[in-house]
Order: C-alpha cells, then structure tokens, then sequence
C-alpha cells in the first residue's frame, strides 16, 4: 500500500522497520546489532536518497521500546532538520503537509528528550501451517455444504500460509469426484468485466496517447509499442491469478477444525505464490469471502 497518510507509522516501510526490530529483540539481539540486521536487509535509500520512513520507524519504535541507538537518532534528526522528507510531500495539500510537519514535530520530541528504561519484548507467538502442497480440503461451510479447496503454495517468514485455489464442486458431503481434483479450478465473480475493463483502458490509453498524457500513461504505453506482447502477458497473468487465495494459518484464533477434512494429499497441482492472491483476514470471515468472492453458500 505504501504511504496512506501523514503519521509515522502510517506507512509501510516506516511499519516492516518496526515490526522487524522488535521480532529482533524478542529474540535476544542487541539494539545495535537489531539495528546493524534491519539496515542491512532494508532498503535505505529511494529517489530522494537517504529513505526517511525507515529511518524514522525505527526512531519511533526504538524509543517505544526504551533502545534508542544513536545511529538512528542522529539519522532520524538529521533528516528532520534537513526537511528532507517533506520532499516527497510537496506536491500535497497544505493541510496535509502540516500535519506531517507536526508529526515529525513530535517525533523530534521525543528523540532529544529523556529516555524510557528498556521495555521487556515478548517474542510473538508464530504461526505455521501444516498444510503441503497438494493437499485437498474439503470445507463444511455454514450452510452444511461442502466445498472443495487445492493448497498449491505455501508462504510466508516467519508465519507461513497456505495458498489455495477453489474447485468447480460443491455437494452435500465431502466426497467430490476423482476428475474434480485435477479440474480447473473455480474463478472470482466479476473476473469477466475485470478483463473487460482492463482491455478498455489499455484501448483508451493508446487513443489518448498525446502531449499532456500522464507520465505513468507514456510509459506504460511506449512500452505496450515496443513489445506488442505485453498486454497480453498482462491479460494472461490475471487469468493466472484469478481464483488464488490465502488461508490463515491453523493455529490462529478460530480456526474451525471440525469443519475441515483432509481428503486428499500428492494431488497435482498448478503451483501458485501469494502474487494476486486474495487474502482471508480471518477464519470467523471465511463464509462471506467464498460467498462474496465465488458465490458459494
């Protein structure tokens, strides 16, 4: 999603440099050797050089925790003072623009001000599924039906997921054909006009090629003139993708066990990766995503 609005952590970058020292700390690792491993497997820089919602993520998480390292403190004030991060902010609102002026303000605060003692970190519980791929699932859902699901990858670090495709099938108990297992799998409602709607845009975007064009439109078109094929692999790619979702894990909190079986395993599958891939929040929205995403109930 990248960044979303003016506060510190209300980005991406600014929140994986947290989330990733704390997991460091928890497991025993210095604040400066928990520094050295984020800086190291981050990315520090963007195209206004030095990356400030990295720098000033981790500036906030480390006071929070009571380890503020002086690498980043120093960092983190420099690119305050330089107004270095308000390059990226230029082209906002003016009210926006305060806003994220009074919430560097604050994280200036407290960078020059007392530190807390250390915080005690408790390393969080993580999840990993036992589910393989080419295991076969069948699911009971609310209404007493069965539906069948394929897992054809399985990802995540540390917690891992199961990504799974949906067969063409539902019955009324969990025993679906041998050929239903190797069929195609079931795709998304509204994939038909999500195609139908990309091949319009790409249409419109070449006939409104011109001087004034959007620069992301230029680019994308030039390169649609030079490789004729990229639309196509484009199309090609979301037909792919189309159908994939990801579970959460077993272990996580609802997790109806006695409405899932394990019917089948070493089945063939079409490998897929968490790309495209739609994700359930958690197991209690299960039903809602098969019935608003597929139809199924």
């Amino acid at each position: 999603m990248g960044t979303w609005g003016p506060g510190v952590f209300e980005d991406d970058t600014a929140l994986d440099a947290a989330a990733e020292f704390r997991e460091l700390i928890a497991q025993g690792l210095s604040p400066e050797a928990a520094t050295a491993r984020v800086l190291e497997e981050m990315d520090t820089s963007d195209v206004f050089g030095e990356q400030p919602s990295l720098w000033f993520g981790l500036a906030a998480e480390q006071v929070k925790l009571g380890r503020l390292v002086e690498e980043v403190r120093a960092k983190s004030l420099e690119l305050i003072d330089s107004g270095a991060d308000l390059q990226a902010w230029r082209d906002v609102d003016a009210k926006f623009l305060r806003k994220r002026r009074k919430a560097l303000a604050r994280l200036r605060k407290k960078l020059v001000g007392k530190q807390r003692k250390p915080k005690r970190v408790k390393a969080r519980t993580v999840h990993r599924t036992g589910w393989q791929v080419g295991d076969v699932l069948a699911y009971r859902l609310r209404s007493g039906r069965w539906v069948v699901m394929r897992v054809i990858g399985v990802e995540g670090d540390p917690d891992t997921s199961a990504i799974v495709d949906l067969c063409e099938w539902a019955g009324e108990e969990p025993n679906p054909p041998p050929d239903i297992l190797a069929g195609p799998r079931k795709g998304r409602l509204g994939f038909e006009e999500e195609l139908r709607s990309a091949r319009e845009s790409h249409e419109a975007e070449h006939r409104e090629y011109r001087a004034g064009t959007p620069p992301h439109i230029i680019d994308l078109t030039e390169r649609s003139r030079k490789d004729p094929d990229l639309f196509r692999r484009s199309i090609e790619r979301m037909k792919t993708e189309n159908g994939k979702f990801a579970l959460p894990c077993e272990s996580e909190r609802g997790y109806p066990e006695d409405r899932f079986r394990r019917i089948a395993q070493g089945v063939a599958v079409h490998p897929g990766d968490m790309c495209g891939a739609f994700m359930v929040p958690d197991w209690k929205a299960l039903d809602e995503f098969l019935e608003d995403m597929f139809g199924v109930k």
